[in-house]
């Protein structure tokens, strides 16, 4: 099943972030979790720069950890 928007792309990932872990050993240790891929595909270092905007509902410390952590 593919989005109706030709711009929007689902990606999965095995691993999840929980609310009460260590965000910073969080990113470290799940690098297939949605918030560490999430920023992988929005950095200006990657080969090819996938999104504009990263948004989530998800542990806000993992996703300030993650960029820097990559």
């Amino acid at each position: 099943m593919s989005p109706a928007d030709p711009r929007i792309e689902i990606v999965h990932c095995d691993e999840v972030i929980g609310m009460d872990e260590s965000p910073v050993d969080a990113v470290r240790a799940k690098k297939n979790s949605s918030i560490v891929v999430s920023a992988q595909m929005g950095s200006f270092r990657a080969a090819a720069r996938r999104c504009d905007v990263v948004l989530s509902a998800g542990n806000t410390g993992a996703c300030v950890s993650a960029p820097p952590c990559k």
